[in-house]
């Protein structure tokens, strides 16, 4: 664990977060902040690279294959339900 590392990556999210960053951006921040390449995440987590970092917009990853990753990468998932207007 590098603290130092870990701050820029809590900067970079602090500051991306304000600008309604997705998930995949979060996760691939995190990856290279930890310094795991794509396919070490592959290895660990026995999730294909494509359905990682989708960027283009096609990928629809259920919850659990989101969890499994982000736990992986040493954070947590959390959801909010509520009622729309």
């Amino acid at each position: 664990f590098n603290p130092k590392t870990f701050l820029i990556f809590a900067q970079k999210v602090q500051y991306n977060t304000l600008l309604d960053m997705k998930i995949q951006e979060v996760m691939k921040l995190q990856r290279k902040a930890l310094g795991i390449t794509q396919q070490d995440l592959a290895d660990m987590s026995e999730i294909a690279i494509q359905h990682q970092e989708n960027r283009d917009g096609k990928g629809n990853p259920s919850l659990s294959t989101v969890e499994k990753i982000m736990d992986i990468l040493g954070m947590e998932v959390k959801y909010e339900i509520r009622q729309t207007v």
